[in-house]
């Protein structure tokens, strides 16, 4: 069964239960079944709102065509937070439009700033995606 609103709501019904069951008979029972209740509310419900906005913001790109198109490698930037390496290269397009693909670490130490060729990529939306880069020569 998924975790959702409605395992939390029942949940939180569950525990509620329990408190008014507890409330006459152990203050420690009492006591417990709050704190087992906050900590319900504390880790769910960031949890149900971080998977909503994951979900939300997922794009789907298997229904989006390639596109190919003529570039020069216009720069390329390293990005390191937190000890973790992100490789980036931004191509320049024919009409001088610029897109700023993510990498992995052997595409970006196979191209060379000023160089052209042609790429290979998926956009939707802000999501874009790099498939190849092809060296012209």
């Amino acid at each position: 069964m998924k975790f959702g609103w409605f395992t939390y709501i029942i949940g939180i019904i569950a525990f509620v239960a329990l408190m008014i069951i507890c409330k006459d008979n152990d203050s420690a029972l009492f006591i417990l079944s709050w704190f087992a209740l906050f900590l319900v509310w504390a880790f769910s419900v960031p949890f149900l709102l971080i998977k909503k906005a994951m979900k939300k913001a997922n794009v789907s790109f298997e229904n989006i065509p390639e596109q190919t198109a003529k570039v020069r490698v216009f720069a390329k930037t390293l990005d390191i937070n937190y000890g973790i390496a992100t490789h980036f290269v931004s191509f320049e397009f024919n009409d001088g439009n610029r897109k700023n693909f993510q990498v992995d670490v052997n595409q970006y130490n196979s191209v060379a700033e000023n160089e052209t060729g042609t790429i290979t990529y998926q956009e939707a939306e802000t999501h874009l995606i790099f498939i190849k880069f092809q060296h012209r020569v």
